[in-house]
């Protein structure tokens, strides 16, 4: 999902769920599924137990909340939401039309996300990180930007 640029993604019936609906047109993405299966085990004193046991994995296509539309999710922890409105130059950001959102950032991976259409995803709460992609989103904006993903000339600007 961070990949994508988006910090909540689920399925169309989960989105049903929250009584919201992916809006016409969208493309989902996929991201990958733990397919497990309970298994009965003999444990070391000779007794049975079952286990759930991961056996592989499988893809499914989820779509970000922002190409949902219907009943507001309810807020998130609300300690980020501050931290999110104490950030220097958020109101710059969202002059841009910048939405900012955040996701889990202990997997490997980027620790920040800027999207050309308008979002950055932040893992840590981190003011060099979103220093780092709001200076991307400037140099989007000045048209300076012209390969996709990290390049080493977009990295070095930021």
């Amino acid at each position: 999902m961070a990949l994508s640029g988006y910090a909540d993604a689920r399925g169309f019936r989960q989105w049903k769920q929250v009584e919201r609906t992916v809006k016409k047109s969208e493309r989902g993405f996929p991201i990958l599924v733990p397919l497990r299966k309970r298994v009965t085990v003999e444990e070391d004193n000779g007794e049975t137990a079952q286990r759930s046991v991961l056996y592989g994995f499988k893809h499914t296509i989820v779509f970000g909340l922002e190409q949902t539309e219907g009943k507001p999710l309810p807020p998130a922890d609300p300690r980020i939401h501050e931290w999110i409105e104490s950030l220097p130059l958020l109101d710059v950001a969202r002059h841009w039309g910048i939405t900012v959102e955040v996701y889990s950032g202990r997997s490997t991976g980027p620790l920040g996300k800027f999207r050309f259409d308008g979002h950055i995803a932040l893992g840590v709460e981190n003011l060099a990180t979103w220093s780092h992609e709001m200076v991307h989103a400037a140099d989007h904006r000045l048209g300076h930007v012209k390969e996709r993903g990290q390049h080493w000339r977009s990295e070095i600007v930021a």
